[in-house]
């Protein structure tokens, strides 16, 4: 098995010496002394190669100090956040959103997805409704617009409707307003009662007969 010295391999990537046995000891190399030379195996130099060629000194201090591995098949989170021009607390803030995992390094289909989710450029009250989306609250407009194409209502009357069956709107900011999914399920089944929106309005004007009379 052939040998190189450690300090002419240091030399040889312009690396102070302590600093270049430290990246040995990171990618688990083992360094053997012969002479009292440090040498290391030629068959490790490929991989200290690619090591050195891939990463700035700023990258491999930060591989490094997160002890990160593997981390040549993916986008390191230091260039994803210089990228964006986000501190480490918003990019965590952004990965849950974009339904990610935080995490040191990411791969290409996590890079797009976070692409596409920083490319959507929603403004603050669509990225509240996402938050509440993903909770599993389903926005009251798209119920409305859903259902009351169903079974022909508007607005004004699905309100009414809600309000009837004692069904209480979450209201968590202004203009956000969501039921959840037994809600919308309890909404529904009353709508299935009636043929038309003839008889739901029939019963409805009896109701308040009843009522007022």
């Amino acid at each position: 098995m052939d040998y190189i010295s450690v300090k002419k391999l240091s030399e040889k990537y312009k690396i102070d010496f302590y600093q270049f046995i430290s990246y040995l000891e990171f990618l688990n190399i083992p360094i053997e002394i012969k002479n009292n030379i440090k040498i290391i195996s030629n068959e490790n130099i490929a991989l200290i190669d690619k090591f050195i060629s891939t990463y700035t000194t700023n990258q491999i201090a930060y591989i490094k100090s997160h002890n990160i591995q593997p981390f040549f098949n993916g986008t390191l989170l230091l260039d994803l956040r210089k990228k964006y021009n986000l501190n480490e607390k918003q990019f965590k803030s952004k990965c849950v959103n974009a339904d990610l995992e935080f995490k040191y390094v990411y791969s290409n289909e996590e890079c797009k997805k976070f692409d596409e989710y920083i490319n959507k450029k929603l403004n603050k009250a669509e990225l509240r409704e996402e938050k509440y989306i993903k909770e599993g609250w389903i926005p009251l407009r798209d119920i409305f617009n859903e259902l009351g194409e169903k079974y022909d209502f508007c607005e004004n009357t699905g309100v009414a409707i809600l309000k009837y069956l004692g069904i209480e709107i979450y209201n968590p900011i202004h203009q956000l307003a969501f039921l959840n999914k037994e809600q919308k399920e309890k909404f529904e089944e009353f709508l299935k009662k009636f043929n038309s929106s003839k008889e739901r309005r029939l019963f409805f004007q009896e109701k308040t007969c009843q009522e007022k009379y």
